[in-house]
């Protein structure tokens, strides 16, 4: 019983040490793509393509996903891509390619998650800033830095 309870706590010590790393990755992916989409209005594809395949080795050589699990981690990116699409660009690739990276990294639960919470945060400044008349109702926002404080909120780190 000793052993079996040595074991079960080393790999509970692994499982948070890789969600900790995750997380980190995760931080500062959004971290740097939030102040990129601030500035610029766009995201940087090179870094969110590295960062997709690097998620992908992760998955298979650290976590050792399932396909189902893979294609339901992909959800709520295909699901911005989709809108892209069909808002002819009111909501941008980019939004859709960074929730697919961060799909791969988090999978399906912690995504939408982060998701909502973004999108609630982001639903609230607009109505406060519509209301005080800052900005119009065809004015853009940037989404990711509200993705990054739905991050950091699902972590608990608000």
């Amino acid at each position: 019983e000793i052993l079996i309870g040595l074991v079960g706590s080393e790999m509970c010590i692994r499982d948070r040490y890789q969600e900790e790393v995750k997380s980190a990755i995760i931080l500062l992916y959004l971290g740097i793509l939030a102040g990129m989409d601030v500035r610029k209005r766009q995201i940087s594809l090179v870094l969110t393509g590295v960062l997709f395949l690097a998620g992908i080795g992760w998955q298979i050589l650290v976590e050792q996903t399932s396909w189902l699990e893979w294609l339901l981690s992909l959800l709520p990116g295909v699901g911005f891509l989709t809108l892209s699409y069909i808002s002819r660009e009111q909501v941008g690739y980019g939004d859709g390619l960074l929730l697919l990276t961060v799909g791969i990294w988090l999978g399906f639960g912690q995504t939408f998650g982060v998701l909502t919470l973004g999108l609630i945060l982001c639903s609230v400044l607009c109505g406060v800033l519509l209301m005080r008349k800052k900005i119009r109702k065809q004015d853009s926002i940037p989404l990711v830095p509200f993705l990054l404080l739905g991050f950091v909120g699902r972590c608990g780190m608000l």
